[in-house]
């Protein structure tokens, strides 16, 4: 009995395995992206008091003992070897979103590092800190318990399936329809165990891109197939609105950035186009940019490249009452608030939708199971009785 109680236990911790990597990657990814925000809290107090960047990380290094310090002082060493922030902020900060890394990349070239430093750092103070890892971590809990699902049900096709099968036959029992279905779809799992462990693989590999794609930035002048793949379905689906929102999202205060620095509007789309963000929407914006620079009147080449109507809306009250950058911060506010309601419309789908999926499969096998059991018990009284 005792190794009994031994084994079920080996066999639960193997069954949370999967889970409990997953509890592990969530609270480290939110532990490293929380040290990002606080360098850049750090960053922005440097720009405000025109401090070098270099100087004050070190001091800052200095001051937190671990990994986090020896990041810090890494940034600063590629700083003072002559490399922009992007580039620390990658070598250092693997984890760090790729909006933010797009945004301060795009806010070099074009010269407003300081400004945009700024706009990120009171964005990400205004951010609940657990929302993005939460919505993350729901997302890959739910992959992970779906292939956890799928290996379950090839062990029960390769193991106890056809043993199942041998008992009923010596019973001579009439199977019910509902599990002869049963049978059927999982014993073809059963047939082609390489194909669907083949399948499992490919599903945890796309779940793991979707999952770790928040953390890499989209590098806008490299062809990357997943990125792209993705950017295409987001943006041809029922959910581009959603895309739509989350892109301008993140442009919308690099655009904003760039014009309270002093560049024009065809420039400030330009540097817009370098964020992290959906490859549509950024050549949406350099089409933007382009139209502006041959001539045509940036309220109608904005209208004629596409872009929704609280965009058009903005930049008309903007340039009317000579205030595009309020216009731009307002909007940008706007856009935000829409990308977590339909982040919270996601997450609240997507949740019941598991656990439906789940309790379906259990239920089907288990019914399975038990209508031939209640069939042969039912035969074995009415024989004896």
């Amino acid at each position: 009995m005792f190794w009994l109680y031994i084994s079920a236990g080996i066999i639960a911790l193997l069954l949370n395995l999967p889970l409990l990597c997953a509890l592990y990657v969530h609270v480290r990814l939110k532990l490293r992206r929380e040290h990002a925000y606080w360098m850049l809290r750090t960053l922005s107090l440097a720009f405000a008091r025109n401090l070098p960047l270099a100087v004050v990380l070190r001091s800052a290094a200095n001051a937190e003992p671990g990994v986090f310090g020896r990041r810090m002082r890494l940034v600063a060493d590629q700083l003072s070897a002559g490399d922009g922030l992007a580039t620390a902020l990658r070598l250092a900060f693997p984890v760090v979103p790729g909006e933010i890394v797009g945004a301060i990349d795009a806010a070099e070239r074009a010269g407003t590092l300081p400004s945009v430093i700024r706009t990120l750092a009171g964005k990400e103070a205004r951010r609940k800190p657990s929302r993005d890892a939460m919505i993350g971590f729901l997302f890959f809990w739910g992959g992970v318990m779906l292939a956890v699902q799928l290996l379950f049900s090839l062990g029960y096709a390769i193991f106890i399936l056809p043993k199942l099968r041998a008992i009923l036959s010596d019973f001579k029992l009439d199977i019910p329809p509902f599990t002869m279905a049963v049978f059927g779809m999982v014993g073809a799992m059963g047939t082609a165990p390489v194909a669907v462990l083949i399948v499992i693989s490919v599903f945890l590999l796309i779940g793991q891109f979707l999952f770790m794609r928040y953390s890499f930035m989209r590098r806008p002048d490299r062809v990357q197939l997943f990125a792209r793949l993705g950017d295409f379905i987001s943006w041809h689906s029922p959910f581009r609105r959603a895309a739509d929102s989350a892109a301008l999202a993140r442009q919308i205060p690099v655009l904003g950035a760039s014009i309270e620095s002093g560049h024009d509007l065809s420039a400030g789309a330009r540097h817009a186009a370098m964020v992290d963000a959906n490859w549509f929407a950024r050549r949406r914006m350099s089409r933007w940019a382009e139209r502006i620079e041959a001539g045509t009147d940036p309220f109608e080449a904005a209208r004629r490249c596409g872009f929704p109507g609280a965009f058009l809306l903005a930049l008309q009250k903007g340039r009317d009452n000579g205030d595009l950058g309020a216009s731009l911060e307002f909007l940008g506010a706007y856009y935000e608030s829409l990308v977590n309601h339909w982040r919270r419309i996601i997450s609240a789908l997507f949740a019941p939708l598991v656990i439906v999926i789940l309790g379906a499969t259990t239920l089907a096998l288990l019914l399975a199971i038990w209508l031939p059991i209640i069939q042969l018990i039912e035969t074995t009284c009415d024989s004896v009785y």
